[in-house]
């Protein structure tokens, strides 16, 4: 994910306030893992959720997420406004969501 964002060992390490670059390089290795207060503010600095698997772990975006209070405003503005008629629409554009999570899911296993 780090890559992904052209943001090098040392910008990260600096930003999580690490002393240097050798611990990231050493968890990118896969030499060690990060201890769950790092991977935390991993979590922080890169905006993405990490997630525990078995034999290691997943990172994925979360620079889309929003607080339950937003979700419940979207949520009644979109009630207030939807007819049966936008039901087709609503219909592909769930699914097109559905296909980009897929799509990051294989890109992350």
């Amino acid at each position: 994910m780090r890559r992904s964002m052209s943001m090098k060992q040392g910008v990260l390490a600096e930003k999580m306030g690490l002393r240097n670059q050798s611990e990231i390089s050493r968890w990118e290795n896969s030499d060690i893992e990060p201890l769950d207060h790092n991977k935390r503010r991993i979590e922080q600095v890169l905006k993405v959720n990490i997630t525990p698997v078995k034999n290691g772990w997943v990172i994925s975006d979360s620079q889309e997420s929003v607080s339950d209070s937003q979700f419940q405003k979207a949520v009644s503005d979109i009630n207030e406004q939807l007819t049966l008629d936008d039901l087709p629409r609503l219909i592909r554009e769930r699914d097109e969501l559905q296909r980009k999570i897929d799509k990051l899911v294989r890109k992350h296993d």
